[in-house]
């Protein structure tokens, strides 16, 4: 090891050593919300649909109009005309998304003994007794965290396919915009519980809205108080016969962000099943959505994880799933 400050060799030595690391702390961050957006109903449901596909690169979805019909006046002795069914067929394709990290043995020697605050390793699966390192299972706890963040991610792309729209381009977000949304869903028969999903700016300019007219008509005090300060996580309430949420994976063009409502019969779900071919010196993990595989490069010193996952997210039927369009930032 090159010398260092807390080395006699170093000058002054010890006298100039940086402080000794006490604890490790993980930085606050909008991504925690997203292990609770993928755990509502409507994203379950949809994970569960197609998890763990294998063989063809691609699903297809038949969507199938069905109980519709009316029945039509026939005089006695004539026959009624046969009606075909309608069905559009929709391609679920899944993809293959990567993420890695490194840690060198010094970095895993250094930690020993060092408090984590802000992520719990007795939560992880595998742990010292399988013979993995601090620094491993550090990087390992952090695989469900990224594959919850990279499925919410492909979700949240799809917002703007919704055939319901509300909001106005460039202007604040009110509460007359989004109270008719469940109703309008109800309407259109998308089938409940509805997923909805807001920006910062978005859910900021509602609660100023019920000083407004438009906003204080009814239940002002009631919608004034619905936000309960991170006490429930992004969950901000049930309004209107909608779950609201904070997410702060929404995309933006720069002068408008897209939130939306989504109902179960909106988006596919592809999760194609990959096993790693496992390799001499190396660890696999396979935990289902995404697999882990771990190495020691040769005389470096330096362990490498990486998660695999192969998630596919498309568009079932666009008039179950409502577009939210309004300002990114205050004018």
């Amino acid at each position: 090891m090159a010398a260092g400050s807390n080395l006699t060799t170093a000058g002054y030595g010890d006298a100039l050593s940086s402080p000794q690391l006490q604890r490790l702390q993980l930085a606050i961050n909008s991504q925690v919300h997203n292990k609770t957006i993928a755990s509502h109903p409507v994203i379950m449901g949809m994970l569960a649909s197609f998890l763990g596909v294998i063989g063809a690169v691609s699903a297809r979805v038949g969507v199938a109009t069905f109980g519709t019909a009316k029945a039509a006046a026939t005089s006695e002795g004539s026959a009624a005309s046969f009606t075909n069914y309608s069905v559009s067929n929709v391609t679920v394709s899944p993809a293959r998304y990567a993420f890695a990290r490194k840690a060198s043995d010094d970095f895993n020697a250094a930690m020993q003994g060092i408090q984590v605050s802000g992520v719990d390793l007795a939560n992880v699966d595998v742990m010292a007794a399988d013979g993995l390192s601090f620094a491993v299972n550090l990087m390992v706890a952090e695989t469900a965290p990224v594959f919850f963040n990279t499925v919410v991610d492909l979700i949240v792309a799809q917002l703007t396919n919704g055939t319901i729209t509300a909001g106005t381009s460039a202007a604040a977000l009110t509460w007359a915009d989004v109270q008719e949304l469940s109703v309008r869903l109800m309407a259109a028969g998308a089938p409940g519980p509805y997923l909805g999903l807001l920006s910062l700016q978005q859910i900021r300019d509602l609660i100023r809205d019920t000083e407004s007219v438009t906003g204080a008509a009814a239940n002002s005090a009631l919608l004034s108080n619905l936000w309960q300060g991170g006490q429930s996580g992004p969950f901000i309430g049930t309004i209107c016969g909608i779950d609201w949420h904070f997410c702060g994976e929404l995309d933006d063009d720069g002068t408008d962000v897209i939130g939306g409502v989504i109902s179960p019969a909106a988006l596919g779900f592809m999760l194609k099943r990959v096993d790693i071919q496992i390799t001499e010196g190396g660890i696999v993990l396979n935990l289902g959505a995404y697999t882990v595989q771990i190495e020691q490069e040769f005389g470096t010193g330096i362990a490498k994880m990486q998660i695999t996952t192969h998630p596919g997210v498309t568009t079932l039927q666009a008039g179950a799933m409502c577009k939210i369009s309004s300002r990114v930032g205050p004018a």
